[in-house]
């Protein structure tokens, strides 16, 4: 080990400059030869394994952009493929319930014939007379279970359950308020 000769801190040998003072070491300086200047097929060979590099670079950014743009066209083809098949699930959600509403409406329309189902009979509108001097009374036409269209009932409409909640807090609101109210009312009778 060397002695620093500006703060006479010990240095380990191979160093150039103090770790303390940042003195460079005599030694050190002593140590390292002069460098003679490269010659021209040198300087060509670095020049030319630079370049090389560089190209290699240049190569390897061009084919990651590549990758890259083919995963995004990957991408895009997948979320259009998903697409169109979501778009798929719900036409076919949508048919299941108008087939499912249907076949309830029909349910109902049995139900209320108390029977099955019968599609109503188009209304039919009396023959004018054949002579146009003789007036005749207009005649009722037949009531059959075909020809008279009964509405199935209605649902009931029913409160969902947050509904109630909201019915049963506003009573527990009220009560309370009744209840406070008549609170004070008693010690404003009372004082």
């Amino acid at each position: 080990m060397s002695k620093c000769s500006g703060c006479q801190t010990e240095v380990q040998e191979g160093f150039r400059f103090c770790p303390s003072c940042g003195a460079e070491m005599a030694a050190a300086a002593a140590q390292q030869p002069a460098t003679a200047a490269p010659s021209p097929e040198e300087v060509a060979e670095q020049l030319r394994v630079l370049q090389q590099k560089e190209a290699e670079k240049e190569r390897l950014k061009q084919e990651r952009l590549e990758r890259m743009a083919q995963k995004k066209v990957e991408r895009q083809q997948r979320l259009a493929v998903k697409k169109v098949e979501h778009e798929q699930r719900l036409a076919e959600r949508k048919t299941l319930r108008e087939q499912k509403r249907l076949e309830k409406t029909k349910k109902l329309a049995a139900k209320a014939t108390g029977g099955a189902y019968v599609p109503p009979a188009p209304l039919t509108t009396p023959t004018a007379p054949a002579q146009p001097s003789q007036a005749a009374a207009p005649q009722p036409l037949p009531v059959t279970a075909q020809t008279q269209q009964q509405t199935p009932p209605k649902p009931q409409k029913t409160i969902p359950a947050a509904g109630w909640a909201l019915i049963v807090f506003l009573f527990i609101l009220l009560l309370a308020a009744v209840g406070i109210g008549s609170y004070y009312l008693t010690l404003y009778i009372f004082s």
